[in-house]
């Protein structure tokens, strides 16, 4: 009795071609790994969408923001500069005219401190109360002193007074105030005061110590200036 060996039949294994063909590590199969693509994309584009928007919430809060401060700003300038109503039209050429009669008449004020006939617009009220608080400030017919002179007096176009050199000095530490607060402010000033002959003479007066305070040494006349 003869025995035969006979192969078994043969087979292919199936497979599945398009999982081979997608399978590149081998890994396809697992739930795990199927799962994690959709879940980084869903991931990434969360990601986009917040972070666009918190760039939009950021450009409007900083628009925001910026039109808050330049309104803020605006105001504070505002109140800084405080301009100086005026009740009615009038020129800033001498707006005073030529004599004091005028100058009443058109409501200018006669201000010691500067010396002259300044309209509302240039005429410093809070400064010439300090100035005059300084006084008295007194002012003669001639340099003896020999008959003291009043305001309506001196006030007067054309008319010529002396004083004494603590007026002059005081009058010049005004002057850079006034012009420093004219500044500041953004008010008018008249053109005496804001003139570089006046500066000039100014700075010279107080680099002079050699005169003393109480010597009966400045002539001065009033002055129609115009308002600038």
């Amino acid at each position: 009795m003869s025995l035969s060996s006979k192969s078994p039949p043969g087979y292919e294994p199936l497979r599945n071609k398009d999982v081979e063909s997608e399978s590149l590590d081998g890994l396809d199969m697992l739930p795990l790994h199927r799962n994690q693509r959709p879940r980084r994309r869903r991931l990434c584009t969360a990601v986009k969408v917040i972070g666009s928007l918190l760039l939009i919430a950021t450009i409007i809060l900083t628009f925001a923001l910026s039109f808050h401060a330049v309104e803020l700003l605006g105001k504070i300038g505002a109140l800084v500069k405080q301009p100086k109503p005026t009740s009615h039209y009038r020129s800033f050429k001498f707006p005073c005219g030529q004599t004091a009669s005028e100058a009443r008449e058109k409501g200018c004020i006669f201000d010691v401190m500067t010396m002259a006939w300044q309209s509302p617009e240039c005429f410093d009220e809070d400064l010439n109360s300090e100035f005059m608080d300084l006084g008295p400030w007194s002012f003669y017919s001639d340099q003896t002193a020999s008959r003291m002179m009043t305001y309506d007096e001196i006030s007067e176009r054309g008319v010529i007074s002396w004083t004494d050199r603590r007026y002059f000095v005081t009058h010049c530490v005004f002057a850079y105030k006034s012009l420093h607060r004219v500044w500041q402010r953004g008010w008018r000033t008249d053109s005496n005061s804001a003139s570089s002959e006046h500066m000039e003479l100014c700075a010279r007066v107080l680099s002079n110590q050699s005169v003393p305070l109480d010597a009966i040494t400045t002539m001065i006349h009033v002055d129609f200036p115009s308002c600038n």
